[in-house]
């Protein structure tokens, strides 16, 4: 078992290699598609899958969210941590997009890859942007549940309240009944 475990983690291992072997080809005449011309806002914002390791210090661990500056078909421009690089688009999910077609084509050989950004740089102020609305849609979406968790409360209050107003009715219908049929016997007794 644990030697299937690991020929199965030197396939995946294998595979991410080869990717990025590819995507190291791809590099010197591909294009790319980017949301303007100096690739430096996101395209969306995405969650990993599973840990990548790529070129030049580019790598990110599974469930890191970052941003996507740049698309290539499979081959796709991330950033995260300060550094740029290219990786392969089914290592991650999108959570959001920004721009499903980004219009600006520009020349992959143009591609500042891998290098550390300085502080207050257009992309950093886009990644603080980006983390802001991730974390607003994260307090909305927090609302929301409790918003339907209370709307839930309320409705089964409401439902207790119906069910209790019936079962109140139902009662004082039986109690009329039994005055009713006492009077009857009382009135059949006066009679006799």
């Amino acid at each position: 078992l644990s030697s299937t475990m690991v020929f199965l983690s030197l396939q995946s291992t294998l595979a991410g290699i080869i990717i990025v072997l590819l995507a190291s080809s791809i590099h010197v005449n591909g294009e790319r598609r980017c949301r303007n011309a100096g690739c430096s806002e996101a395209i969306s914002i995405v969650r990993a899958f599973k840990d990548f390791e790529g070129e030049n210090g580019f790598s990110f661990k599974r469930l890191t969210t970052f941003s996507v500056i740049s698309k290539d078909g499979e081959l796709w421009e991330g950033n995260t941590g300060g550094m740029r690089g290219f990786f392969p688009r089914d290592y991650v999910e999108e959570l959001s997009v920004f721009e499903r077609n980004p219009r600006f084509v520009v020349p992959i050989y143009n591609a500042p890859e891998n290098v550390v950004l300085k502080e207050n740089s257009e992309t950093e102020v886009e990644d603080d942007r980006i983390t802001k609305l991730l974390e607003a849609q994260r307090k909305i979406e927090e609302e929301l549940r409790q918003l339907k968790e209370t709307n839930a409360e309320a409705r089964q209050q409401q439902e207790n309240d119906r069910l209790k107003r019936e079962e109140d009715k139902e009662k004082h219908i039986e109690e009329d009944q039994l005055k009713q049929t006492e009077e009857e016997k009382q009135a059949r007794l006066k009679q006799a």
